[in-house]
């Protein structure tokens, strides 16, 4: 049974996109769960953080999200942000207790020895649309996540109004963002970290993930050996199966609860 008090958790969203992505899954949480207190960052170049330029460097993010994220909260992050909220942890140790990773490798471009990436053509394919016509692309990339369930197309179009609302990323900064993740390899990192290995984590993949390669995820588990949630979904399971997702959330507060007594 979950405790009573407070719980920060940090919400980190992927490249591209902005903290609007989380909305409606934060909605939900906050209502099944009225002890958890959100905060819901934007990385530089997005949304509220639009008149900023973005970064390549995963540190230089990093430092951002830390810069106004409560100690000893629960990270949430997605894609990227996953990527961010590792190394946020590895930067400063106590600025989380717990982290749920969705559709986060350590390394997403493949390489001669990780052949769990992806071309990164795909992500330059991506970041030309979206700089060409980002409202568009957006869109299309939201209800491809979605498939044919009318629950989760619904929540994709709520997503892109809210996330539109927002002055678009500039090519830049989405150029930043590819530069981040063609460059940033964090198995060294994470293998070598006592607080990484000491430290409630769950590592949530798509098995339908056509953006980062699940078995990325899988094998992040594996190095960290964290807890591992496969879902029959594509990259953004929080929007197409947000009670999955939310069930595990319970899980890790709980984990990190009693792993704090």
């Amino acid at each position: 049974m979950l405790s009573e008090r407070i719980v920060d958790i940090v919400f980190v969203h992927g490249w591209g996109l902005n903290s609007e992505v989380w909305a409606s899954y934060i909605d939900a949480a906050c209502e099944e769960l009225p002890s958890i207190k959100s905060h819901n960052l934007d990385l530089p170049g997005y949304g509220s953080l639009s008149h900023l330029n973005g970064s390549s460097d995963l540190a230089v993010l990093a430092n951002s999200c830390i810069e106004r994220a409560p100690d000893n909260a629960i990270w949430v992050g997605w894609s990227l942000g996953g990527m961010v909220a590792l190394k946020a942890v590895m930067m400063r140790p106590n600025i989380a207790a717990g982290l749920q990773l969705i559709a986060t490798s350590p390394r997403f471009v493949s390489a001669s020895d990780w052949p769990n990436g992806v071309d990164l053509t795909v992500f330059q394919r991506f970041s030309d649309a979206l700089a060409n016509d980002y409202q568009s692309t957006l869109a299309t990339f939201l209800l491809l996540q979605s498939g044919s369930n009318n629950g989760a197309r619904a929540l994709a179009k709520q997503a892109q109004r809210a996330i539109c609302a927002w002055p678009s990323p500039s090519p830049a900064t989405l150029q930043s963002g590819i530069d981040c993740l063609s460059g940033a390899d964090l198995r060294r990192e994470i293998a070598a970290s006592r607080e990484i290995a000491n430290m409630p984590t769950q590592v949530i993949v798509g098995e339908l993930d056509r953006v980062a390669n699940p078995q990325g995820g899988q094998k992040l588990a594996e190095i960290m050996s964290a807890e591992l949630v496969s879902l029959k979904a594509g990259h953004a399971p929080f929007l197409t199966q947000p009670t999955a997702v939310l069930a595990s959330l319970k899980k890790l507060i709980s984990l990190v609860e009693n792993n704090a007594k």
